[in-house]
């Protein structure tokens, strides 16, 4: 029969572990990569060996399991032959003992040395009494490397794994002592540098939109409007904003949020009394793109008319321009019948709807209109104003009809698509039986890839970005959520810490998109000792750390202005990295990390965490809505009694066993 003993004998360090410590040692270690079975199997050979040497679990291990392993094996071997053993049984024994025996020499090493790298260095530099300059001698490495690794201001990183090799050889310590205690295994993958590096596989709407830019006809969506408009827009979100007017509805008021609360950079089109109004914005968005088009030049499809001509809202109701305007966006996407044209004709019908759109109760702005533009077929400038406000309200009232009916025959059609997939940047994590374990892994290589050297703003940006793809992976919040987190010493921010040491984030109900009430909820260790690193070593040493209590910072304000894209002034929130930039360094991480295919941001976890959730525990649709803290469609109806930690404590298990995976099972999470 092949034996399977080593052939080379490894002396283990003078205190030497007992069969129970070495149990526990190994079931926490196997259970990380193994399932309970083989568990039950390995401590099962390594009793029946510690039953044929006549040990119980207070004794100490000894020679049998160090320079007399192969007589004991053998030994052992032809017990179990005598015994009538199958002999795929015996060499399954065989074969888990001599991973037992690995782990003897391995936790020896722990008992015996510190855990942390720099400290275990020191101690085993001490025991066996040698210099900086001899260890150099030996080893090749540097006198002053070794230096910055004792006093623990540098890391390893470059030729690693041979130095290290060669430094336990010359402290006579078992292999992997030292490099074990690192918490990483050095990859020198550097993630910025290999974004720029990295060729990018555009996706067909990226790739859309840089054509578009060549063209001179593309829409300039920034146009800066004029000041007739800013001042209808303004009216408008004061009608929108008002609680307590005639017949509004709840989905037909728009909110009010502090400026603190927004994380994207601020525009005129939400600014109202002090505060933002970001479904103001999201209108304007939609509405502005009408606007710029009919300003646009006839060759270019446009219709060309003078800017001082378009100077109000009222241009909604010429419905014959407006569905001019969509065909034209339609061939700009190439000829895709997208959700896109339904929400610009939603958005136009709810400012005409009879009663409450803010269109429809202004009949005063049929004279903004010059005679050769009024999409109607009265002149107001001749009308009394009772019969001004019935022909116009009826004019709003026909083209708001024809908006419903074709937004209605939009979406409801199978012609209608997304302009743009949010899944085609991530189809093949999607396809994966667990999706999971694609960040996982890519966190995992972040992981273990710091900066070579600790205390630099370099070093302060990977514990961010370990931090920032951490909590994405396992509990993926919009955006705007990581803009405007906050994290105060008295735990009176959204980031607080229990007294038992687990980390919590919380909000309130209105700093959510959706959401049907108040959110409280932990978060997992792996996530917890990234915030406590990201804390400590990290945020002092970025940008705007004096200046506020916003949790995630940027290395540096780049283009700061105090304006907005059209030149407004807005206000400014001293230390806010806004949720534009977040994307933008989530979408350059996952471009380093993600192989040659397309860079995804914040909002494609959502998907990923959703769809592997979905796939561990098919149907699980309610728990996937409490995990999102979001009205997903398929569960909007009822949610029942579960709480969001009880979607999330099933994924947290997961995202801590694929990250374990990832970086090794001889790697703690940390």
């Amino acid at each position: 029969m092949h034996n399977i003993a080593s052939t080379t004998s490894v002396s283990l360090p003078q205190r030497q572990p007992t069969y129970g410590e070495l149990k526990e040692f190994g079931a926490h270690k196997f259970q990380q990569s193994c399932s309970a079975l083989v568990v039950r199997n390995r401590l099962s050979a390594l009793n029946q060996f510690m039953l044929f040497c006549r040990h119980k679990d207070e004794g100490t291990v000894g020679s049998e399991l160090d320079i007399g392993f192969d007589h004991s094996v053998f030994a052992w071997q032809e017990q179990m032959t005598r015994q009538g053993l199958a002999k795929r049984t015996i060499q399954d024994r065989l074969e888990f003992l001599l991973q037992w025996r690995e782990l003897v020499v391995e936790l020896a090493g722990k008992s015996e040395l510190p855990s942390d790298f720099k400290a275990a260095l020191n101690e085993a530099i001490e025991r066996r009494g040698v210099t900086n300059k001899y260890l150099s001698k030996e080893t090749g490495i540097a006198d002053t490397t070794l230096k910055f690794w004792r006093e623990g201001t540098h890391q390893p990183t470059r030729n690693a794994e041979q130095n290290i090799k060669k430094l336990e050889a010359a402290l006579r310590l078992p292999e992997s002592t030292l490099a074990q205690r690192l918490g990483y295994t050095i990859k020198r993958h550097q993630v910025t540098r290999a974004a720029k590096e990295q060729k990018n596989q555009p996706t067909q709407y990226a790739e859309r939109l840089r054509r578009q830019r060549k063209r001179e006809y593309r829409l300039n969506y920034l146009i800066a409007p004029p000041d007739s408009i800013r001042a209808e827009w303004q009216l408008l979100m004061a009608h929108k904003t008002n609680p307590f007017r005639e017949r509004a509805s709840p989905r037909e008021i728009w909110r009010c949020k502090p400026i603190e609360m927004i994380g994207h950079k601020l525009d005129w089109s939400e600014l109202y009394a002090g505060q933002a109004v970001p479904a103001a914005n999201a209108a304007w968005t939609y509405i502005s793109r009408y606007l710029s088009w009919l300003a646009l030049e006839p060759k270019h499809g446009g219709k060309g008319l003078p800017v001082e001509r378009i100077g109000t809202l009222a241009w909604l109701l010429n419905d014959a321009l407006m569905l001019q305007f969509l065909a034209w966006m339609q061939r700009r996407s190439d000829n895709k019948i997208h959700r896109g044209i339904a929400q610009i004709l939603h958005c136009a019908a709810s400012l005409l709807r009879p009663g409450t759109g803010w269109l429809w109760l202004n009949p005063q702005l049929a004279l903004a209109f010059a005679e050769q533009d009024r999409p109607f077929g009265f002149n107001p400038n001749n009308m009394a104003p009772e019969a001004l406000a019935t022909a116009w309200q009826a004019r709003c009232k026909t083209v708001w009809e024809q908006y419903e009916k074709q937004a209605k025959t939009i979406t409801t059609s199978k012609a209608c698509v997304k302009s743009r997939d949010p899944q085609e940047p991530i189809a093949d994590i999607l396809a994966l039986p667990q999706p999971l374990s694609a960040v996982t892994a890519m966190l995992a290589t972040l992981k273990q890839n710091p900066p070579w050297c600790v205390g630099t703003k370099r070093y302060a940006v990977w514990l961010r970005d370990v931090l920032l793809l951490s909590w994405l992976i396992a509990n993926p919040l919009r955006v705007s959520h990581f803009a405007t987190m906050t994290y105060r010493r008295d735990n009176t921010g959204h980031l607080y810490q229990t007294a038992e040491g687990t980390w919590h984030y919380r909000c309130s109900a209105a700093e959510f998109k959706n959401s049907p009430g108040d959110y409280d909820v932990s978060l997992p260790e792996f996530v917890g000792q990234a915030i406590t690193d990201y804390l400590k070593d990290g945020r002092p040493l970025l940008a705007g750390a004096a200046d506020g209590d916003y949790v995630f910072l940027p290395e540096k304000f780049a283009n700061q202005t105090d304006t907005d894209r059209t030149g407004t002034p807005v206000p400014q929130t001293p230390g806010k990295w806004n949720s534009g930039a977040i994307s933008t360094r989530v979408r350059i991480i996952t471009l380093g990390l993600h192989g040659g295919r397309p860079p995804f941001g914040p909002h494609a976890f959502r998907h990923i965490v959703a769809t592997d959730y979905l796939k561990r525990s098919p149907g699980a649709f309610q728990l996937v809505a409490h995990l999102l803290n979001d009205h997903l469609r398929t569960v909007i109806k009822e949610y029942g009694h579960v709480s969001p930690m009880d979607g999330l404590r099933v994924h947290y298990d997961a995202a801590t066993a694929e990250l374990s995976s990832a970086l090794g099972t001889d790697t703690l999470i940390s």
